[in-house]
């Protein structure tokens, strides 16, 4: 690909899918916004709980359940384009959009997140015999770097293989093969919208929480920082469902009558 035909491509092209995707993403999360404020003041009480009982794995077990929760629910209410209310998550057996099947989608989900900590664990441990450092602060250092090529390479593998996620989420074919078949078609497109969806909106929210992290949350009143955790996670939330909304836009492009039958 050309250099000029590259920027025709990102201006007329990739600029209308990006502006869809926020776009979409934004309209979806606001009309169904109570769900997701259910979810991420239950993120925060994990949080808290932890805090208090000191124990880090059982609920981080619970707030990647949490996680997983929400990337299925995004995927059904884009697909679906109907409102969810906060009962229907309640449910033994759930209603509308949010019914069907979870088992199919969550294994996919777990299997994509094992991918990524692999990526990161690997990428971690070979920048730990490059960056130098102190001994005792190294490896909290090199965890940090290895998210940065950990997450561009899980963007590739969810550029290829992601659209079995919207795929399960509608009770469709969700096998990878099929996937790969379908992200071939729309690769540099969702690629991108990945890159600036999830990875653009997921570095601007880490840097307003560092830039204002110090002057907020240690001198400020207890409830104020559960306001401010809670609008954290809100924006953790998001990110989840700007994935979501760029793999759906690609799944829909590639399987239009697939997408048309989704759950709800």
């Amino acid at each position: 690909m050309t250099a000029k035909r590259f920027v025709h491509f990102f201006t007329d092209n990739f600029g209308s899918c990006m502006f869809k995707m926020y776009a979409r993403a934004t309209r979806v999360f606001c009309t169904s916004f109570p769900l997701f404020a259910v979810f991420a003041a239950l993120a925060v009480a994990l949080d808290v709980i932890a805090e208090i009982t000191g124990s880090r794995s059982g609920v981080l077990v619970a707030s990647l359940m949490v996680f997983g929760f929400v990337s299925l629910f995004s995927h059904r209410l884009l697909l679906s384009g109907q409102k969810a209310a906060v009962a229907d998550v309640f449910k033994r057996q759930p209603v509308g959009p949010l019914a069907g099947a979870q088992k199919p989608f969550m294994l996919r989900l777990v299997g994509l997140w094992l991918v990524g900590f692999l990526a990161w664990a690997f990428f971690a441990w070979l920048l730990y015999g490059i960056v130098p450092g102190p001994k005792r602060t190294l490896p909290m250092v090199v965890m940090m770097l290895g998210i940065l090529p950990a997450g561009l390479l899980v963007y590739v593998v969810l550029a290829l293989f992601g659209t079995a996620l919207p795929a399960a989420a509608a009770l469709q074919d969700a096998r990878f093969s099929t996937a790969l078949q379908r992200g071939k078609q729309s690769f540099w497109t969702t690629l991108l919208l990945l890159l600036t969806g999830n990875g653009l909106f997921t570095l601007a929210s880490f840097a307003g929480v560092i830039l204002l992290g110090n002057s907020l949350w240690e001198d400020a009143p207890r409830a104020v920082t559960l306001l401010l955790d809670f609008l954290v996670q809100l924006a953790g939330l998001f990110s989840i469902h700007l994935t979501a909304t760029a793999l759906c836009m690609a799944y829909e492009a590639a399987e239009p009558q697939a997408a048309a039958e989704a759950v709800g």
